[in-house]
């Protein structure tokens, strides 16, 4: 055979082929809204129902039973006094041989006091927002919510700068190798926080019926799905992550036929009747503030009563709001 052509005589076909894949995501985009939002008031009514679903979603080990009087094992060293608050680095056995680590801030004086959970983002560790050495966009998170008087645990999840600590690791390949086998990081890490409640649950220091939890942008998005998989957890404030999935689909945050079950909303809405607080910066470079704009505007088109959550854009980029008023307000709510 002789015949010979540039190499872009088949473009036109490619092109053809391209445009018809996009065509058919937009068309199935399409069907998954329809079904999803169809759900949204199904949600409220029935939650545990759906909370199950989730867990089945997200995979092992979240989709086991799980019993929230299994005391988990613990290791614990103590770090520093910090005025009248005792920090401690913990490891807590949440699965057998898996030890997960964070960091403890405990009021000297033994009292039983509200429990808040406090989640870094990406390339974060808990001692950076706890602003052991650099506060970056956290603006002190940990250190501003223990001025209420609360107890509080700073995880560390698999999102540390590998660069910067020396550890290397691929996040994605592990959720692939984990969805492979019925699992996902986020599965893992959201039963992790879980499992750590059970600990800090059992102490006679923390007020069970006081339980919250506050994160930025990756730690926003654990604090809306742990608290959604989790009702001990009374209160949510979740910073710079709520947005449009679709544009913003990263593949840690993409399980099975999720567009047809949850999306943000969705989430969201498993946590009703708990108070919700979601915040995003107006200047926001990752995830726009427009957007999240118009998917809470699309979640109030749906649901009749909004009034357990808050929505509000504040003046800021990428951040944890320095403004003091958004955590004051969610903090009032909480203590209460």
């Amino acid at each position: 055979m002789s015949y010979c052509e540039n190499r872009w005589q088949g473009n036109v076909f490619r092109r053809e082929y391209l445009n018809g894949i996009n065509n058919l995501v937009d068309t199935l985009r399409k069907k998954a809204d329809e079904t999803r939002k169809e759900r949204r008031k199904d949600i409220i009514e029935n939650g545990e129902k759906y909370r199950t679903e989730l867990k089945e979603m997200l995979g092992y080990p979240l989709n086991e039973f799980f019993d929230t009087n299994d005391i988990p094992n613990i290791k614990k060293t103590f770090v520093a006094e910090d005025g009248d608050i005792s920090i401690y680095r913990m490891q807590i056995e949440v699965l057998p041989d898996l030890w997960f680590y964070g960091i403890y801030f405990e009021h000297s004086d033994g009292k039983k006091r509200p429990f808040v959970i406090c989640q870094h983002g990406g390339m974060g560790t808990p001692e950076i927002c706890s602003g052991f050495f650099d506060s970056s966009n956290y603006n002190n998170m940990t250190k501003r919510v223990l001025a209420y008087g609360v107890n509080a645990f700073a995880p560390q999840l698999l999102l540390w700068h590998s660069a910067t600590y020396g550890i290397d690791y691929d996040r994605k390949a592990i959720d692939v190798s984990l969805k492979q086998i019925g699992s996902s990081i986020t599965s893992v890490e959201v039963y992790a926080i879980m499992k750590s409640i059970n600990y800090f649950s059992s102490l006679h220091q923390t007020d069970t019926e006081k339980i919250g939890m506050v994160g930025l942008s990756y730690g926003g998005f654990y604090t809306l799905f742990t608290t959604a998989c989790d009702t001990r957890i009374k209160m949510a404030l979740s910073s710079s992550f709520y947005n449009n999935r679709y544009t913003h689909n990263w593949s840690d945050w993409m399980w099975d036929k999720s567009a047809q079950k949850f999306l943000d909303n969705e989430i969201a809405l498993l946590i009703y009747p708990r108070h919700l607080s979601i915040v995003v910066g107006n200047n926001d470079e990752l995830f726009k503030a427009e957007a999240a704009k118009n998917e809470f505007e699309d979640l109030e088109s749906v649901c009749d009563n909004l009034s357990w959550i808050d929505f509000n854009v504040f003046e800021g980029i990428h951040e944890f709001p320095i403004q003091e008023n958004y955590l004051k307000n969610w903090m009032g709510k909480f203590l209460a």
